[in-house]
């Protein structure tokens, strides 16, 4: 009997998303695969743009941005050391 569930997971320095799938088979290190997954995370990604000073110069700023992505995958290996909860699907 497979069940679907939905977890959270994380990444170095906090919550990096979430994954809804059927849960195949785990182990005690909560190691899992998941089959017909659907996941959704945040990546920071890097920006330019241009700035106007009071000068009237252009100048070039980097800063960073908060993006959230999709993805639907067939079948994923998650590692245990990522899951923060693992909770029934609705």
């Amino acid at each position: 009997n497979k069940k679907q569930v939905h977890i959270i997971t994380r990444h170095l320095t906090g919550i990096r998303g979430s994954c809804t799938g059927l849960l195949v088979a785990y182990d005690k290190y909560m190691n899992m695969v998941l089959k017909d997954v659907v996941e959704h995370y945040t990546v920071l990604t890097k920006i330019e743009r241009t700035v106007t000073g009071a000068d009237g110069n252009e100048k070039l700023r980097s800063g960073r941005k908060l993006e959230h992505r999709k993805r639907k995958v067939g079948q994923i290996f998650l590692r245990g050391a990522a899951v923060v909860i693992v909770r029934q699907a609705p």
